[in-house]
């Protein structure tokens, strides 16, 4: 089967064009969890060219339960079990595993974040057409990556799927889109737009500035923005902590407060007019790091989305993050600074 024939269905909605850029596009995958196996399957069935994942992991039994591996992988590298198993959905792919720390190492000494270090290998990161960081990070390499990312246009999204929550957020400095693709625009879009557009978001790394924020009155009751304020504090849990928030039952009701003080760092006095915040992060803190399959499969292909907009330089991406609540079975979309503002 050729390859016009394999992807019929796909190259009718972004033409052979947009098919020959995803073939030839080349994607980094950051911890093959279940929501990142989810983004790249779905990359798979797309036909993307080639991806390397970066995962140190070993299979555990709550992986097998929250994603496509089979039972006989428990203990075995998931890097290179997901690497097989996406190797059997689409053998054209080409396909390399690499442990996190070799690209990606947790730097504990703050001295060593200078510039001299946030440029090393930045020749691995440039060969790359986008860049996926799945789950959570230690504070310090999610600043790095965001940097060498944005220093050199790299489009890059950061996703996480935990309990019944799932989010992602695009860092693209700078992404042109040649075909926006007008029939598919909502019935009330500016007619009078040309086709191409430049889109452009805030860096990641500018959240972890140690800086506290403010918003709006009108959204201290929504979920979502607390939701998205109470996943944001999960990297600052994990750097403190070296381990998920209530991955211990008899942990759950001590991280809970571990994890107030988190967020109280993060948006200061800001924390008492949050209506639901309480309740999110006893919630967060009860997951215990657990991923919900549904919630990844449906986050993951979201992600997946993105990704395919990304390469082939088609249709618009989120401006910037969007968090799903799968209780709810709703999206939000938001740009940060439209929300956040600095104290």
């Amino acid at each position: 089967m050729d390859a016009v024939e394999r992807y019929d269905r796909q190259i009718r909605l972004w033409g052979l064009h947009g098919q020959d850029k995803c073939s030839s596009s080349k994607i980094c995958l950051i911890n093959a969890d279940s929501l990142g196996q989810e983004i790249l399957r779905g990359l798979c069935l797309a036909g993307i060219g080639s991806f390397i994942i970066l995962d140190s992991q070993k299979l555990t039994a709550e992986n097998i339960g929250s994603s496509f591996v089979p039972q006989q992988s428990i203990g075995k590298s998931r890097g290179e079990i997901v690497k097989s198993i996406l190797l059997d959905i689409n053998e054209d792919i080409n396909c390399e595993n690499y442990p996190v720390e070799k690209f990606l190492p947790n730097v504990s000494d703050h001295s060593q974040t200078s510039e001299t270090s946030t440029n090393l290998d930045v020749k691995f990161w440039k060969q790359f057409s986008c860049v996926i960081a799945s789950g959570t990070f230690y504070t310090n390499q999610l600043d790095r990556l965001s940097k060498i990312c944005w220093t050199n246009n790299i489009p890059l999204i950061h996703c996480i799927s935990i309990g019944f929550y799932g989010c992602f957020k695009n860092q693209l400095k700078e992404h042109i889109v040649s075909d926006t693709h007008p029939d598919w625009r909502p019935a009330n879009a500016d007619t009078s737009k040309p086709d191409t557009a430049t889109i452009s978001t805030r860096p990641i790394y500018e959240e972890f500035e140690n800086v506290s924020y403010d918003i709006d009155s009108e959204e201290h009751d929504d979920e979502f923005i607390t939701a998205y304020i109470c996943l944001g504090a999960l990297n600052l849990f994990f750097s403190l902590y070296g381990r998920m928030p209530g991955y211990n039952d008899d942990q759950v009701e001590t991280d809970v407060s571990k994890l107030k003080g988190c967020v109280k760092k993060i948006v200061g006095k800001l924390y008492t007019e949050l209506k639901t915040v309480d309740q999110c992060l006893y919630e967060i803190s009860r997951y215990g790091g657990a991923e919900l399959h549904v919630t990844s499969a449906f986050t993951g292909g979201c992600v997946a989305q993105e990704v395919i907009k990304i390469v082939t330089n088609q249709y618009v991406p989120v401006d910037d993050t969007l968090i799903y609540s799968s209780a709810m079975a709703s999206v939000r979309t938001f740009q940060f600074n439209n929300i956040f503002k600095r104290q």
